[in-house]
Protein backbone atom coordinates (compact mmCIF):
# COMPACT_ATOMS: atom_id res chain seq x y z
CA UNK A 1 0.00 0.00 0.00
CA UNK A 2 1.53 3.10 -1.22
CA UNK A 3 2.32 6.14 1.60
CA UNK A 4 -1.23 7.61 2.13
CA UNK A 5 0.43 11.20 1.58
CA UNK A 6 1.34 10.38 -1.65
CA UNK A 7 -2.58 9.94 -2.78
CA UNK A 8 -3.45 13.40 -1.05
CA UNK A 9 -0.97 14.60 -3.71
CA UNK A 10 -2.63 12.70 -6.76
CA UNK A 11 -6.14 13.88 -5.34
CA UNK A 12 -4.11 17.93 -5.27
CA UNK A 13 -2.95 17.47 -9.02
CA UNK A 14 -6.25 15.65 -10.53
CA UNK A 15 -8.83 18.11 -9.17
CA UNK A 16 -6.28 21.12 -10.25
CA UNK A 17 -6.82 19.76 -13.44
CA UNK A 18 -10.80 18.91 -13.51
CA UNK A 19 -11.05 22.03 -11.62
CA UNK A 20 -9.54 23.56 -14.38
CA UNK A 21 -11.52 21.70 -16.81
CA UNK A 22 -14.88 23.69 -15.36
CA UNK A 23 -12.96 26.57 -15.38
CA UNK A 24 -12.37 26.20 -19.17
CA UNK A 25 -16.03 25.90 -19.70
CA UNK A 26 -17.70 28.84 -18.32
CA UNK A 27 -14.67 30.95 -19.17
CA UNK A 28 -15.14 30.18 -22.68
CA UNK A 29 -18.38 32.24 -21.96
CA UNK A 30 -16.73 35.54 -21.69
CA UNK A 31 -14.05 34.78 -24.81
CA UNK A 32 -16.31 34.05 -27.44
CA UNK A 33 -16.94 37.71 -28.62
CA UNK A 34 -13.37 38.24 -28.85
CA UNK A 35 -12.38 35.19 -30.71
CA UNK A 36 -15.38 35.94 -32.78
CA UNK A 37 -14.18 39.38 -33.70
CA UNK A 38 -10.36 38.41 -33.88
CA UNK A 39 -10.81 35.29 -36.04
CA UNK A 40 -13.53 36.97 -38.04
CA UNK A 41 -16.39 33.99 -37.45
CA UNK A 42 -19.94 33.94 -38.78
CA UNK A 43 -22.35 33.83 -35.64
CA UNK A 44 -23.33 29.75 -36.45
CA UNK A 45 -19.62 29.29 -36.40
CA UNK A 46 -19.11 30.93 -32.97
CA UNK A 47 -21.79 28.90 -31.25
CA UNK A 48 -19.40 25.43 -32.77
CA UNK A 49 -16.53 27.12 -30.54
CA UNK A 50 -18.93 26.18 -27.91
CA UNK A 51 -21.06 23.11 -29.13
CA UNK A 52 -18.44 20.99 -30.51
CA UNK A 53 -16.42 20.56 -26.90
CA UNK A 54 -19.62 19.75 -25.53
CA UNK A 55 -20.77 17.64 -27.97
CA UNK A 56 -17.74 15.42 -28.45
CA UNK A 57 -17.57 15.35 -24.16
CA UNK A 58 -21.17 13.78 -24.61
CA UNK A 59 -19.93 11.28 -26.61
CA UNK A 60 -16.54 10.40 -25.37
CA UNK A 61 -17.07 10.46 -21.41
CA UNK A 62 -18.53 7.16 -21.16
CA UNK A 63 -15.91 5.74 -23.44
CA UNK A 64 -13.45 7.64 -21.27
CA UNK A 65 -14.09 6.10 -18.08
CA UNK A 66 -14.51 2.14 -19.42
CA UNK A 67 -10.89 2.51 -20.93
CA UNK A 68 -9.53 3.42 -17.43
CA UNK A 69 -10.95 0.56 -16.24
CA UNK A 70 -9.80 -1.75 -19.14
CA UNK A 71 -6.49 0.03 -19.57
CA UNK A 72 -5.42 1.48 -16.26
CA UNK A 73 -6.70 4.96 -14.70
CA UNK A 74 -2.55 5.94 -15.31
CA UNK A 75 -1.93 5.23 -18.42
CA UNK A 76 -5.81 6.90 -20.03
CA UNK A 77 -5.40 9.95 -17.69
CA UNK A 78 -1.77 10.72 -18.65
CA UNK A 79 -2.83 11.08 -22.57
CA UNK A 80 -5.54 12.46 -22.26
CA UNK A 81 -3.89 15.21 -20.00
CA UNK A 82 -1.53 15.26 -22.57
CA UNK A 83 -3.84 15.68 -25.82
CA UNK A 84 -5.85 18.52 -23.63
CA UNK A 85 -2.80 20.39 -22.86
CA UNK A 86 -1.79 20.40 -26.46
CA UNK A 87 -4.74 21.50 -28.22
CA UNK A 88 -4.82 24.15 -25.68
CA UNK A 89 -1.62 25.33 -26.30
CA UNK A 90 -2.64 24.87 -30.40
CA UNK A 91 -5.66 26.91 -29.30
CA UNK A 92 -3.31 29.91 -28.22
CA UNK A 93 -1.46 30.14 -31.62
CA UNK A 94 -4.91 29.35 -33.52
CA UNK A 95 -5.59 31.96 -36.64
CA UNK A 96 -8.24 29.72 -38.41
CA UNK A 97 -11.79 29.79 -37.53
CA UNK A 98 -12.11 26.17 -38.69
CA UNK A 99 -9.03 24.77 -36.99
CA UNK A 100 -10.45 26.34 -33.91
CA UNK A 101 -13.44 24.59 -34.11
CA UNK A 102 -11.58 21.15 -34.69
CA UNK A 103 -9.51 21.60 -31.56
CA UNK A 104 -12.33 22.48 -29.56
CA UNK A 105 -13.30 18.99 -30.20
CA UNK A 106 -10.55 17.23 -29.92
CA UNK A 107 -10.01 19.16 -26.38
CA UNK A 108 -13.91 18.22 -25.62
CA UNK A 109 -12.98 14.54 -25.97
CA UNK A 110 -10.16 14.58 -23.64
CA UNK A 111 -11.74 16.80 -21.39
CA UNK A 112 -14.13 13.74 -21.25
CA UNK A 113 -11.51 11.37 -20.31
CA UNK A 114 -9.98 13.37 -17.95
CA UNK A 115 -13.46 14.03 -16.15
CA UNK A 116 -14.47 10.45 -15.90
CA UNK A 117 -10.72 8.94 -15.08
CA UNK A 118 -9.86 11.50 -12.24
CA UNK A 119 -13.21 10.85 -10.76
CA UNK A 120 -12.87 6.82 -10.23
CA UNK A 121 -9.24 7.08 -9.72
CA UNK A 122 -10.06 9.59 -6.55
CA UNK A 123 -12.74 7.23 -5.93
CA UNK A 124 -10.17 3.81 -6.46
CA UNK A 125 -6.83 5.38 -4.82
CA UNK A 126 -8.46 6.18 -1.26
CA UNK A 127 -9.42 3.53 1.58
CA UNK A 128 -13.17 3.91 2.48
CA UNK A 129 -12.21 5.82 5.45
CA UNK A 130 -10.74 8.75 3.45
CA UNK A 131 -13.03 8.25 0.10
CA UNK A 132 -15.48 10.45 0.90
CA UNK A 133 -13.50 13.66 2.31
CA UNK A 134 -11.35 13.03 -1.00
CA UNK A 135 -14.85 13.12 -3.32
CA UNK A 136 -16.20 16.06 -1.74
CA UNK A 137 -13.18 17.70 -2.07
CA UNK A 138 -13.34 16.95 -5.48
CA UNK A 139 -16.61 18.16 -6.09
CA UNK A 140 -16.16 21.35 -4.21
CA UNK A 141 -13.22 22.23 -6.31
CA UNK A 142 -14.80 21.38 -9.68
CA UNK A 143 -18.03 23.82 -9.05
CA UNK A 144 -15.74 26.57 -7.54
CA UNK A 145 -14.02 26.08 -11.02
CA UNK A 146 -17.50 26.80 -12.98
CA UNK A 147 -17.71 30.09 -10.88
CA UNK A 148 -14.27 31.10 -11.19
CA UNK A 149 -14.63 31.10 -14.71
CA UNK A 150 -16.69 33.89 -15.61
CA UNK A 151 -14.52 35.94 -13.34
CA UNK A 152 -11.22 34.97 -14.09
CA UNK A 153 -12.02 34.37 -17.43
CA UNK A 154 -13.11 37.79 -17.84
CA UNK A 155 -10.28 39.67 -16.23
CA UNK A 156 -7.60 37.77 -18.86
CA UNK A 157 -9.79 38.21 -21.70
CA UNK A 158 -9.86 41.20 -20.68
CA UNK A 159 -6.79 42.62 -19.55
CA UNK A 160 -3.95 40.38 -21.91
CA UNK A 161 -5.99 38.80 -24.77
CA UNK A 162 -8.66 35.55 -25.13
CA UNK A 163 -5.21 33.52 -26.15
CA UNK A 164 -3.47 33.80 -22.57
CA UNK A 165 -6.40 32.13 -21.33
CA UNK A 166 -5.54 28.87 -23.24
CA UNK A 167 -1.96 29.53 -22.37
CA UNK A 168 -3.23 29.22 -18.13
CA UNK A 169 -5.36 26.09 -18.83
CA UNK A 170 -2.22 24.35 -21.01
CA UNK A 171 0.14 25.21 -17.76
CA UNK A 172 -1.69 23.71 -15.15
CA UNK A 173 -2.44 20.68 -17.68
CA UNK A 174 1.70 20.06 -17.99
CA UNK A 175 1.32 20.46 -13.88
CA UNK A 176 -1.08 17.57 -13.85
CA UNK A 177 0.96 15.56 -16.33
CA UNK A 178 4.10 15.97 -14.18
CA UNK A 179 2.57 15.29 -11.44
CA UNK A 180 0.80 11.80 -12.40
CA UNK A 181 3.94 11.35 -13.77
CA UNK A 182 5.77 11.50 -10.61
CA UNK A 183 3.13 9.52 -8.23
CA UNK A 184 1.97 6.94 -11.24
CA UNK A 185 2.57 4.00 -8.71
CA UNK A 186 -0.03 5.26 -6.62
CA UNK A 187 -2.99 3.97 -9.30
CA UNK A 188 -4.46 0.92 -8.82
CA UNK A 189 -3.27 -1.43 -11.23
CA UNK A 190 -6.43 -2.96 -12.99
CA UNK A 191 -6.86 -5.06 -15.87
CA UNK A 192 -10.72 -5.83 -16.46
CA UNK A 193 -11.47 -9.59 -18.32
CA UNK A 194 -12.68 -9.56 -21.61
CA UNK A 195 -12.62 -6.81 -24.69
CA UNK A 196 -13.48 -3.41 -25.02
CA UNK A 197 -17.19 -3.08 -26.18
CA UNK A 198 -16.08 -0.46 -29.22
CA UNK A 199 -19.14 -1.63 -30.71
CA UNK A 200 -21.11 -0.64 -27.61
CA UNK A 201 -19.17 2.27 -27.96
CA UNK A 202 -20.55 3.50 -31.37
CA UNK A 203 -23.64 3.02 -30.78
CA UNK A 204 -23.61 4.61 -27.41
CA UNK A 205 -21.53 7.90 -28.53
CA UNK A 206 -23.95 8.00 -31.70
CA UNK A 207 -26.55 8.37 -29.70
CA UNK A 208 -25.24 10.70 -27.26
CA UNK A 209 -23.83 12.42 -30.31
CA UNK A 210 -27.19 12.95 -32.30
CA UNK A 211 -28.80 13.49 -28.92
CA UNK A 212 -26.86 16.46 -28.01
CA UNK A 213 -26.36 17.86 -31.96
CA UNK A 214 -30.68 17.72 -31.94
CA UNK A 215 -30.68 19.80 -28.39
CA UNK A 216 -28.14 22.35 -29.33
CA UNK A 217 -29.25 23.35 -32.87
CA UNK A 218 -33.02 22.62 -33.02
CA UNK A 219 -33.78 25.85 -32.49
CA UNK A 220 -31.39 27.26 -34.73
CA UNK A 221 -31.53 25.18 -37.71
CA UNK A 222 -35.70 24.62 -36.98
CA UNK A 223 -37.42 21.41 -35.49
CA UNK A 224 -39.15 20.46 -38.15
CA UNK A 225 -36.05 20.57 -40.59
CA UNK A 226 -35.15 17.74 -42.43
CA UNK A 227 -31.77 17.48 -40.67
CA UNK A 228 -33.16 18.08 -37.45
CA UNK A 229 -36.11 14.88 -38.30
CA UNK A 230 -33.28 13.30 -39.53
CA UNK A 231 -31.34 13.54 -37.11
CA UNK A 232 -33.54 12.60 -34.31
CA UNK A 233 -34.40 9.02 -36.41
CA UNK A 234 -30.64 8.78 -35.95
CA UNK A 235 -31.01 9.57 -32.35
CA UNK A 236 -33.87 6.80 -32.04
CA UNK A 237 -32.54 4.18 -33.88
CA UNK A 238 -28.66 4.31 -31.90
CA UNK A 239 -30.81 4.23 -28.54
CA UNK A 240 -32.60 1.29 -29.68
CA UNK A 241 -29.44 -0.76 -30.89
CA UNK A 242 -27.73 0.32 -27.78
CA UNK A 243 -29.64 -1.08 -25.14
CA UNK A 244 -30.29 -4.07 -27.34
CA UNK A 245 -26.72 -4.75 -27.79
CA UNK A 246 -25.84 -4.15 -24.19
CA UNK A 247 -28.24 -6.85 -23.76
CA UNK A 248 -26.64 -9.41 -25.74
CA UNK A 249 -23.32 -8.43 -24.87
CA UNK A 250 -21.06 -10.53 -22.37
CA UNK A 251 -19.04 -7.43 -21.68
CA UNK A 252 -20.96 -4.55 -22.36
CA UNK A 253 -19.99 -0.53 -22.13
CA UNK A 254 -22.51 -0.20 -19.86
CA UNK A 255 -23.67 -3.11 -17.26
CA UNK A 256 -27.60 -2.06 -17.17
CA UNK A 257 -27.46 -4.38 -14.17
CA UNK A 258 -26.00 -1.28 -12.33
CA UNK A 259 -28.97 0.44 -12.56
CA UNK A 260 -30.34 -2.17 -10.25
CA UNK A 261 -29.00 -0.05 -7.81
CA UNK A 262 -31.52 2.68 -6.26
CA UNK A 263 -28.27 5.06 -5.48
CA UNK A 264 -26.97 5.54 -9.04
CA UNK A 265 -30.42 6.32 -10.27
CA UNK A 266 -30.42 8.72 -7.71
CA UNK A 267 -26.79 10.35 -8.01
CA UNK A 268 -27.47 10.49 -11.92
CA UNK A 269 -30.49 12.23 -11.71
CA UNK A 270 -29.26 14.78 -9.21
CA UNK A 271 -25.98 15.35 -10.14
CA UNK A 272 -27.65 16.22 -13.84
CA UNK A 273 -30.44 18.32 -11.94
CA UNK A 274 -27.70 20.24 -9.78
CA UNK A 275 -25.70 20.59 -13.03
CA UNK A 276 -27.87 21.70 -14.65
CA UNK A 277 -29.21 24.17 -12.37
CA UNK A 278 -25.68 25.53 -12.07
CA UNK A 279 -24.69 26.15 -15.58
CA UNK A 280 -28.39 27.71 -15.76
CA UNK A 281 -27.72 30.14 -12.98
CA UNK A 282 -24.09 31.23 -13.82
CA UNK A 283 -24.97 31.91 -17.58
CA UNK A 284 -28.17 33.38 -17.21
CA UNK A 285 -27.48 35.07 -13.82
CA UNK A 286 -24.43 36.74 -16.08
CA UNK A 287 -26.35 38.03 -19.06
CA UNK A 288 -28.96 39.41 -16.37
CA UNK A 289 -26.60 41.21 -14.80
CA UNK A 290 -24.94 42.50 -17.94
CA UNK A 291 -28.32 43.52 -19.41
CA UNK A 292 -27.83 46.87 -20.54
CA UNK A 293 -31.68 48.14 -19.83
CA UNK A 294 -31.31 46.91 -15.68
CA UNK A 295 -27.48 46.75 -14.76
CA UNK A 296 -24.91 47.02 -17.59
CA UNK A 297 -22.24 45.30 -15.64
CA UNK A 298 -19.20 44.25 -17.24
CA UNK A 299 -18.15 40.58 -17.46
CA UNK A 300 -15.23 41.20 -14.90
CA UNK A 301 -18.32 42.87 -12.15
CA UNK A 302 -20.66 40.09 -12.64
CA UNK A 303 -18.21 37.45 -11.89
CA UNK A 304 -17.17 39.50 -9.12
CA UNK A 305 -20.98 39.42 -7.88
CA UNK A 306 -21.27 36.13 -8.14
CA UNK A 307 -18.21 35.27 -6.07
CA UNK A 308 -20.09 35.32 -2.63
CA UNK A 309 -22.21 32.08 -4.28
CA UNK A 310 -18.97 30.32 -4.79
CA UNK A 311 -17.49 30.69 -1.57
CA UNK A 312 -20.08 29.44 0.33
CA UNK A 313 -20.00 26.67 -2.22
CA UNK A 314 -16.28 25.66 -1.85
CA UNK A 315 -16.61 25.83 1.89
CA UNK A 316 -19.76 24.12 2.34
CA UNK A 317 -17.64 21.70 -0.04
CA UNK A 318 -15.38 20.85 2.20
CA UNK A 319 -17.73 20.59 5.44
CA UNK A 320 -20.09 18.45 3.18
CA UNK A 321 -18.42 14.80 4.35
CA UNK A 322 -19.04 15.69 7.88
CA UNK A 323 -22.45 16.35 7.64
CA UNK A 324 -23.29 13.29 5.52
CA UNK A 325 -21.36 11.28 8.59
CA UNK A 326 -24.02 13.35 11.17
CA UNK A 327 -27.29 13.15 9.44
CA UNK A 328 -26.65 10.61 6.45
CA UNK A 329 -26.47 11.09 2.90
CA UNK A 330 -29.79 11.64 2.14
CA UNK A 331 -30.62 14.40 4.56
CA UNK A 332 -27.58 16.23 3.83
CA UNK A 333 -28.06 15.95 -0.42
CA UNK A 334 -31.91 16.85 0.71
CA UNK A 335 -30.94 19.97 2.49
CA UNK A 336 -28.85 20.96 -0.20
CA UNK A 337 -31.53 20.43 -2.93
CA UNK A 338 -33.76 22.43 -0.28
CA UNK A 339 -31.52 25.50 0.07
CA UNK A 340 -31.60 25.12 -3.73
CA UNK A 341 -34.93 25.93 -4.02
CA UNK A 342 -35.69 27.92 -1.84
CA UNK A 343 -32.64 30.36 -3.38
CA UNK A 344 -33.83 29.88 -6.70
CA UNK A 345 -37.46 30.68 -5.46
CA UNK A 346 -36.43 33.82 -4.29
CA UNK A 347 -35.13 34.49 -7.41
CA UNK A 348 -38.48 34.11 -9.37
CA UNK A 349 -40.37 35.89 -6.85
CA UNK A 350 -38.57 38.87 -6.67
CA UNK A 351 -38.16 40.84 -9.65
CA UNK A 352 -34.54 42.10 -9.12
CA UNK A 353 -34.12 46.01 -10.02
CA UNK A 354 -31.33 46.75 -7.35
CA UNK A 355 -28.68 44.87 -6.44
CA UNK A 356 -28.44 44.62 -2.70
CA UNK A 357 -27.45 42.60 0.23
CA UNK A 358 -30.64 40.44 0.28
CA UNK A 359 -29.25 39.25 -3.16
CA UNK A 360 -26.19 38.37 -1.74
CA UNK A 361 -27.44 36.50 1.26
CA UNK A 362 -29.42 34.22 -1.28
CA UNK A 363 -26.34 33.66 -3.54
CA UNK A 364 -24.78 32.57 -0.14
CA UNK A 365 -27.52 30.15 0.61
CA UNK A 366 -27.71 28.63 -2.88
CA UNK A 367 -23.73 28.78 -2.42
CA UNK A 368 -24.25 25.87 0.44
CA UNK A 369 -26.93 24.30 -1.29
CA UNK A 370 -24.50 23.87 -4.35
CA UNK A 371 -21.60 22.58 -1.78
CA UNK A 372 -23.77 20.25 -0.56
CA UNK A 373 -25.94 18.58 -3.47
CA UNK A 374 -22.48 18.93 -5.75
CA UNK A 375 -20.21 16.59 -4.09
CA UNK A 376 -22.35 14.75 -2.06
CA UNK A 377 -24.28 13.24 -5.66
CA UNK A 378 -21.59 11.24 -7.59
CA UNK A 379 -20.21 9.77 -4.00
CA UNK A 380 -23.39 8.38 -3.08
CA UNK A 381 -23.86 6.56 -6.83
CA UNK A 382 -19.71 5.44 -6.78
CA UNK A 383 -20.25 3.89 -3.22
CA UNK A 384 -22.58 1.80 -4.71
CA UNK A 385 -20.73 0.01 -7.44
CA UNK A 386 -17.96 -2.47 -6.73
CA UNK A 387 -14.31 -1.25 -7.48
CA UNK A 388 -14.07 -3.01 -10.80
CA UNK A 389 -17.10 -1.13 -12.06
CA UNK A 390 -15.82 2.33 -10.81
CA UNK A 391 -15.13 3.97 -13.95
CA UNK A 392 -17.83 2.91 -15.71
CA UNK A 393 -20.11 4.24 -13.15
CA UNK A 394 -18.01 7.49 -13.05
CA UNK A 395 -18.27 7.78 -16.86
CA UNK A 396 -22.34 7.48 -16.39
CA UNK A 397 -22.36 10.17 -13.68
CA UNK A 398 -20.34 12.61 -15.69
CA UNK A 399 -22.41 11.76 -18.42
CA UNK A 400 -25.09 13.74 -16.34
CA UNK A 401 -22.90 16.43 -16.08
CA UNK A 402 -22.50 16.81 -19.43
CA UNK A 403 -25.92 16.73 -20.16
CA UNK A 404 -26.68 19.02 -17.45
CA UNK A 405 -24.71 21.56 -19.00
CA UNK A 406 -25.62 21.25 -22.15
CA UNK A 407 -29.80 21.38 -21.83
CA UNK A 408 -29.25 24.27 -19.27
CA UNK A 409 -28.37 26.25 -21.91
CA UNK A 410 -30.36 25.01 -24.86
CA UNK A 411 -33.62 24.43 -22.89
CA UNK A 412 -32.77 27.49 -21.44
CA UNK A 413 -32.73 29.22 -24.22
CA UNK A 414 -35.88 28.44 -25.09
CA UNK A 415 -37.09 29.38 -22.10
CA UNK A 416 -35.22 32.85 -22.01
CA UNK A 417 -36.62 33.52 -25.42
CA UNK A 418 -40.23 32.54 -25.51
CA UNK A 419 -40.37 35.16 -22.12
CA UNK A 420 -38.60 38.11 -23.50
CA UNK A 421 -40.04 38.02 -26.86
CA UNK A 422 -43.37 38.14 -25.36
CA UNK A 423 -42.34 41.66 -24.13
CA UNK A 424 -40.93 42.30 -27.64
CA UNK A 425 -43.33 42.26 -30.17
CA UNK A 426 -42.02 41.91 -33.85
CA UNK A 427 -38.23 40.72 -32.62
CA UNK A 428 -36.95 38.95 -35.51
CA UNK A 429 -34.24 35.95 -35.22
CA UNK A 430 -31.47 38.41 -35.71
CA UNK A 431 -32.81 40.12 -32.61
CA UNK A 432 -33.07 37.06 -30.63
CA UNK A 433 -29.63 35.81 -31.65
CA UNK A 434 -28.57 39.41 -30.11
CA UNK A 435 -30.28 38.67 -27.23
CA UNK A 436 -28.86 35.24 -26.06
CA UNK A 437 -25.44 35.27 -27.76
CA UNK A 438 -24.77 38.82 -28.89
CA UNK A 439 -21.57 40.94 -26.89
CA UNK A 440 -21.91 44.02 -24.34
CA UNK A 441 -21.86 45.95 -27.71
CA UNK A 442 -24.18 44.42 -29.50
CA UNK A 443 -26.78 44.48 -26.93
CA UNK A 444 -25.97 48.08 -25.54
CA UNK A 445 -26.61 48.81 -28.95
CA UNK A 446 -29.72 47.29 -28.89
CA UNK A 447 -31.08 49.06 -25.84
CA UNK A 448 -30.41 52.40 -27.24
CA UNK A 449 -33.22 51.67 -30.11
CA UNK A 450 -36.01 53.26 -28.85
CA UNK A 451 -38.50 50.60 -30.32
CA UNK A 452 -36.78 48.34 -27.83
CA UNK A 453 -35.41 50.12 -24.41
CA UNK A 454 -38.46 50.32 -22.86
CA UNK A 455 -39.85 46.81 -23.12
CA UNK A 456 -35.90 45.10 -22.49
CA UNK A 457 -35.96 45.95 -19.13
CA UNK A 458 -39.50 44.49 -18.62
CA UNK A 459 -38.46 41.51 -21.07
CA UNK A 460 -34.68 41.21 -18.87
CA UNK A 461 -36.56 40.52 -15.56
CA UNK A 462 -39.47 38.74 -16.31
CA UNK A 463 -37.52 36.01 -18.64
CA UNK A 464 -35.19 35.29 -15.96
CA UNK A 465 -37.82 34.83 -13.26
CA UNK A 466 -39.51 32.49 -15.13
CA UNK A 467 -36.21 30.59 -15.56
CA UNK A 468 -35.49 30.95 -11.96
CA UNK A 469 -39.18 29.14 -11.37
CA UNK A 470 -38.14 26.16 -13.34
CA UNK A 471 -34.74 25.64 -11.27
CA UNK A 472 -36.50 26.00 -8.26
CA UNK A 473 -39.15 23.22 -9.50
CA UNK A 474 -36.35 21.36 -10.25
CA UNK A 475 -35.00 21.51 -7.42
CA UNK A 476 -37.86 20.38 -5.46
CA UNK A 477 -38.08 17.35 -7.49
CA UNK A 478 -34.87 16.99 -6.10
CA UNK A 479 -35.82 17.17 -2.59
CA UNK A 480 -38.38 14.05 -3.33
CA UNK A 481 -35.62 12.08 -5.29
CA UNK A 482 -33.67 12.45 -1.93
CA UNK A 483 -35.89 10.95 0.15
CA UNK A 484 -36.56 7.82 -2.34
CA UNK A 485 -33.29 6.96 -4.11
CA UNK A 486 -30.78 7.70 -1.06
CA UNK A 487 -30.25 5.79 1.96
CA UNK A 488 -30.13 8.54 4.88
CA UNK A 489 -28.89 6.85 8.14
CA UNK A 490 -27.47 3.54 7.45
CA UNK A 491 -25.48 4.02 4.55
CA UNK A 492 -22.00 4.39 3.05
CA UNK A 493 -21.30 7.94 5.12
CA UNK A 494 -22.29 6.25 8.18
CA UNK A 495 -19.08 3.79 7.08
CA UNK A 496 -16.24 5.88 7.15
CA UNK A 497 -15.90 6.37 10.45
Amino acid sequence: MPNLSLKWVVLAVNVLCVMTLAFNTTAMMNAIPSIQSELMMSPSLSRWVVNSYILCGAAFILLGGCLGDFFGPFRVLFFALLIFGLTSLSMAVCSSSLVMVGLRSLQGTAAAVISAVALSSISSVFPLAQRAFAITIWGGMVGLGFGLGPLLGGALTTLVGWRYLFVVIASVMWIGILGNGIFWRVYPHISQKGSLDFKGAFFLMGWMGALVFLIMEGQHIGWTSPLMLGTAIVCIAMLILCVRHMCIEPFPLISLSLFKQPQLIGSVALFFITLFSLIAFLFFYNRFLQWPALHHASAFQAGLWILPMNLAMCITALFASKIARRVGNGAALMLGMFLLTIGFGWFACFPHHQIDWMQKSFLIVMGGGFGLAFPLAPYVGLQALPQSEQGKGSGIINTANYLGGCLAISLGSVIYLQASCSYLEGCDAQTRDVLLMGSEKEIFNLALDPTFKASLEQAGCHSFSILMAVLAAMCCIGVVMCKCFVKSKIDCASKIE
